[in-house]
């Protein structure tokens, strides 16, 4: 599986620059520009997946990415929840 995770210069440029990762070298036209041609690279494959900007921040954007690998695997969908426990005063340790 190849999962390609769009650059944030394309869909999400407020989060591109040099401020927030220091490796960037290139603009936003040049970022967008590499992007598109690795996108083009990987065409072919029988199981490539474009991961976009179209969801509001990074961790939604890497729970698309969970998402499609559980899909792959045939896995049911994960999900988290939270349990609360209501302890009468002195019953703890």
């Amino acid at each position: 599986m190849v999962l390609h995770l769009v650059t944030a210069a394309d869909g999400a440029e407020a989060y591109y620059s040099s401020g927030s990762n220091e490796s960037r070298y290139e603009d936003k036209k040049s970022a967008v520009a590499t992007d598109k041609r690795t996108q083009n690279a990987w065409v072919g494959h029988p199981c490539f997946s474009i991961i976009d900007n179209s969801v509001p921040g990074f961790e939604a954007k890497i729970n698309r990415c969970i998402d499609r690998i559980y899909r792959l695997l045939e896995l049911p969908k994960a999900t988290s929840f939270y349990k609360k426990f209501l302890l009468k005063k002195g019953s703890y340790l």
